[in-house]
């Protein structure tokens, strides 16, 4: 199950559909390009292979997984069926009642928060994150 404070399982349609569209695809292309540049410095010597043998497996891991994920969610069709599960929420909790509290006002910020989102703020956090790949020891 993993730790608690770090599930997906609770993500609405639009919070996946914002992963497999803007998330997911910038992770695994700024992955593949860090992966690229690590596989070139080690190449070129031993001594830098050692030195970024983790770096390099630890990204590769993390760009597998993004793949197997996004992969994954579109087989298992998770966002049909959490569109489907999101419908009586968005009907309004008087005429059919929530399967949880706070459901349908969850659905409707994620909504808006997915419409606003500008894709250049997600990629710069990724790139934030990964900006050490040159860095040498």
């Amino acid at each position: 199950m993993g730790f608690p404070g770090s599930t997906q399982r609770y993500m609405t349609s639009y919070e996946i559909d914002d992963m497999l569209n803007v998330s997911n695809p910038n992770r695994i292309f700024i992955r593949g390009e860090r992966q690229a540049i690590l596989k070139e410095d080690m190449a070129a010597s031993d001594k830098v292979r050692i030195q970024y043998a983790s770096k390099y497996a630890t990204s590769s891991n993390y760009w597998k997984n993004s793949i197997g994920k996004s992969r994954g969610i579109l087989k298992l069709g998770v966002k049909e069926r959490k569109q489907q599960q999101e419908l009586p929420s968005r009907r309004g909790p008087r005429r059919i009642r929530c399967p949880r509290k706070g459901i349908s006002t969850r659905c409707r910020k994620s909504e808006k928060r997915s419409r606003g989102w500008p894709a250049s703020t997600i990629t710069a956090s990724i790139w934030k994150r990964l900006s050490c790949v040159r860095s040498k020891y």
